[in-house]
């Protein structure tokens, strides 16, 4: 009988021990999923300003477009048109490049 009880405590004290050792597990998985959650938030935070970087790159190269345009027409224009004065040229150019694309 004693033999019975003794057996019983040690199952007893092994099945505690797997089950802390379940729980130590859990704890370390939770805290992990807890890291990788803010790693995809860091992540997610990222990629929206990668987005809105390229969007303000993507501005800037459009109006440098508009530029170019601009200043192809001016030269055109100097060749062309000698009676037209440089400075008024240039008061085009910046007319044009200030109101967009050109049409």
């Amino acid at each position: 009988m004693m033999a019975s009880i003794d057996q019983d405590v040690i199952r007893s004290r092994r099945r505690l021990i797997e089950k802390q050792n379940e729980l130590i597990g859990f704890v370390r998985l939770n805290g992990l999923s807890s890291s990788l959650s803010s790693e995809f938030d860091r992540l997610l935070n990222n990629s929206v300003l990668s987005n809105n970087g390229l969007k303000v790159a993507e501005s800037v190269v459009e109006k440098w477009q508009n530029v170019f345009r601009a200043t192809h027409l001016s030269l055109a224009l100097l060749r062309y048109f000698s009676f037209i004065s440089k400075i008024h040229l240039i008061f085009i150019f910046f007319v044009h490049v200030l109101q967009g694309p050109l049409e």
